[in-house]
């Protein structure tokens, strides 16, 4: 399980967020565990140094990179959410974002999907490049590729989900996302497959 400890060795990176980032955690919490389970995840994110409170933030305003995974690990421990449920916390969080839905709306097609995910990227994190290493509609395959940005694996792990559900949106198929190569791994980048 990831401990603040873990998290901890991580917090000193630098970098900045969207508050969507936050307000998806936040539905996502009241959606599994109710309104009131969301002071919870505050008062461990207080102990741990981390001064967010989730109905303060300001969707389209920039926060700190750092309170990403803060976040994450604060609801995964809190509620001894298994990583699949972390996953399905990925999956869930472009259904919230309105920057994403407005992304989806105006680029439904794959093709112009894979030309603006670096695009729709910065507009949520300022760290890291993304970019579509390639995309294959007959064969429904896509390879992502995310560089400079190495914060914690749990990350990892709720991306997979958040990817795969930006894919399905265009798709409207079932999509399978799975992390191939890992900087916790060993790899110099991070690289998402997914299929459909």
């Amino acid at each position: 399980m990831f401990g603040f400890e873990e998290a901890q060795e991580n917090m000193d990176f630098r970098g900045i967020c969207r508050g969507v980032v936050f307000k998806t955690d936040e539905e996502f919490i009241i959606r599994e565990k109710g309104l009131g389970e969301v002071k919870q995840v505050e008062a461990r994110l207080n102990a741990f140094g981390c001064p967010l409170i989730y109905e303060k933030i300001k969707t389209m305003d920039f926060y700190p990179l750092k309170w990403r995974i803060a976040s994450l690990v604060a609801i995964k421990n809190q509620f001894n959410f298994s990583n699949d449920k972390i996953k399905e916390m990925g999956m869930t969080a472009p259904k919230f974002s309105l920057i994403t839905k407005i992304f989806i709306k105006y680029f439904s097609s794959i093709s112009l999907m894979a030309e603006q995910a670096p695009s729709i990227w910065k507009r949520h994190y300022r760290e890291g490049e993304l970019t579509v290493a390639v995309i294959n509609e007959n064969s429904r395959l896509a390879i992502l590729k995310l560089t400079n940005l190495n914060i914690d694996p749990l990350f990892c792990v709720y991306l997979s989900g958040y990817f795969s559900t930006m894919l399905q949106m265009v798709t409207g198929s079932t999509v399978i996302c799975r992390e191939t190569k890992c900087f916790y791994s060993g790899d110099d980048f991070h690289e998402y497959e997914l299929t459909w």
